[in-house]
């Protein structure tokens, strides 16, 4: 990425972590020159993914070890998108936030992509002209990717986000819910590189689901940075075969027993083990009668242990079904967006509160993030972790910018939550960002 042309604009999915496994195996550097399908000029948006999705040429099957994406879509869903999937979750009228919107998919022809488990570079794209168009990295030198900023800072702060929690809590007493994920929005200047933010950022996390879109269409630049740990959905359309694995429940992992803590946790046990429930009610809506099942209901896994950072634990489950015959990108997003760990249960009634209490679009963050290959892979990540840079354009190159970094980050809200506590969740959550960013004043 260092050497990537800073006037090619970039899609990059990175895997991370400690060491590869088969939801860390495989990145993609590829250049975003292709046309682009933009959800926010489309009313009906399950109209505008299934259109895109007949372009596939998918498979009648796949070498697992064959490259992950062999040319297809790349880009992002925002969360905000998620009223054209439940169009009974109430969206009041609100002053969006830098990086707001619906998202958008760019056709990718070509594309680099690597194997860790392998440590292979492949070209790879829907014939041989899309491979020899890709940029050639070794003919570029380094550039210059440094950045300042300002203090990334709570825009709400912590007793306006400690009012949310009570407020939701009070709901989930009241009956009308289970449970709901509240964010509050840090945000600091910034002038520089965003695709040296993003470098310090994966280095610091080293996320299992690195990402980094550049929106190049107009001179406010928009970038989409994210250090997700969460798969939202893989699904191989040729097998029928669909998984989702959500995350509930975080320990920060340079504390003494922070594993044990999280794995004796009641509270966070019991978040996920409703997340769960949702998210097996959302596949079933799409898959095979009886072939959802629960693979694994917890485990307790170590994410973003990079450079300078001692990581945190969450606590995860797998969730696994086969689609049914003829349900395709479209149908499976119908029945699963926006992600249930990122709203909470019941669905509809935890995104309407959530638009009660968040005082900010949330765009990019909480959507999804990722690629529908032409093989018949789409591999999705929840946009947690995740920052929008904002700004006009500095220099020619695409990534150099003069604005804002905004960075929502929140917490799942249940009847035993403590708002203290779930301030304190958030700022965990945030630490690799801090980290890379240089500190916050919360």
């Amino acid at each position: 990425m260092a050497r990537w042309p800073g006037n090619v604009p970039l899609a990059a999915l990175l895997s991370g972590g400690e060491r590869a496994s088969r939801w860390s195996r495989w990145s993609v550097l590829a250049p975003l020159t292709g046309p682009v399908l933009d959800l926010a000029e489309h009313a009906d948006i399950p109209r505008a993914l299934r259109s895109l999705s007949a372009q596939g040429a998918h498979s009648a099957g796949r070498d697992p070890d064959a490259p992950a994406f062999v040319g297809g879509w790349v880009g992002w869903i925002g969360y905000d998108a998620g009223v054209a999937f439940e169009p009974t979750a109430r969206w009041a009228h609100k002053t969006p936030a830098p990086g707001s919107g619906r998202g958008w998919l760019a056709r990718c022809d070509g594309a680099y992509v690597y194997d860790r488990l392998t440590d292979r570079w492949f070209g790879c794209g829907v014939d041989d002209g899309a491979v020899d168009a890709l940029p050639r990295i070794g003919e570029h030198a380094d550039r210059d990717l440094g950045f300042v900023v300002d203090g990334l800072a709570s825009v709400q702060g912590q007793a306006a986000y400690e009012r949310a929690v009570a407020r939701a809590v009070e709901y989930v007493h009241a009956g009308d819910i289970f449970q709901a994920n509240i964010a509050h929005q840090m945000r600091c200047g910034f002038e520089g590189s965003s695709r040296g933010a993003f470098l310090r950022m994966h280095g610091v996390a080293q996320p299992w689901f690195g990402a980094l879109l550049e929106d190049w269409r107009s001179r406010t630049r928009r970038t989409i940075a994210s250090i997700s740990p969460e798969l939202f959905l893989e699904t191989d359309f040729a097998t029928g075969d669909i998984v989702t694995r959500p995350i509930k429940g975080t320990r920060d992992a340079g504390e003494a027993s922070s594993a044990e803590s999280l794995a004796m946790s009641g509270k966070d046990s019991a978040e996920l083990a409703m997340i769960v429930d949702l998210m097996r009610n959302d596949l079933s809506r799409v898959c095979e009668v009886g072939s959802v099942r629960v693979e694994r209901d917890r485990e307790i896994e170590r994410h973003a242990s990079g450079a300078g950072s001692t990581g945190v634990y969450h606590g995860v489950a797998t969730v696994r079904g086969t689609l049914r015959e003829g349900a395709g990108f479209a149908e499976v997003l119908a029945a699963s967006f926006p992600p249930g760990s990122v709203t909470g249960a019941p669905k509809i009634r935890a995104m309407q509160v959530i638009d009660e209490l968040e005082p900010f679009a949330r765009g990019a963050y909480c959507g999804a993030i990722g690629f529908l290959s032409d093989c018949g892979l789409l591999r999705l990540s929840v946009a947690i972790r995740t920052a929008t840079i904002e700004g006009v354009a500095t220099t020619g190159d695409i990534d150099r910018v003069r604005g804002e970094l905004t960075f929502p980050v929140g917490a799942g809200i249940v009847a035993e939550s403590d708002p203290a506590e779930e301030w304190r969740e958030t700022l965990a959550k945030a630490a690799s960002v801090v980290a890379a960013l240089g500190g916050t004043n919360p």
